[in-house]
């Protein structure tokens, strides 16, 4: 008995998640949409992404090549016009205890 009425409270609980989920892609469809629209009218996007990943490539926490993205990254849209382009300090975990145990 006590299965079951976990079955049903973990169907319940499924089926809230699903609604939930499509009224969360509906409400964001408009927006989404606008921004796969601008990002394919870009013709500057497919340059800019080969440039991050054949030139600056891997961005590990912490690494100098992330930094280099980052500064990159912020330059870029500054020159495509945005105003309030911010790149704060963050605390990243670095080294061993960041990884997989089974990378280590």
């Amino acid at each position: 008995m006590r299965s079951t009425m976990c079955a049903w409270a973990g169907l319940v609980t499924g089926l809230a998640a699903a609604a939930n989920a499509e009224s969360l892609a509906e409400r964001y469809q408009a927006v989404a949409q606008k921004l796969i629209t601008a990002a394919l009218a870009d013709s500057h996007s497919t340059d800019r992404l080969e440039y991050l990943c054949d030139r600056i490539g891997n961005r590990l926490s912490g690494s100098a090549s992330l930094e280099r993205a980052i500064e990159w990254s912020a330059e870029e849209m500054r020159k495509a016009g945005l105003e309030n382009v911010q790149t704060p300090p963050v605390t990243v975990p670095t080294g061993c205890a960041a990884r997989s145990p089974l990378s280590c």
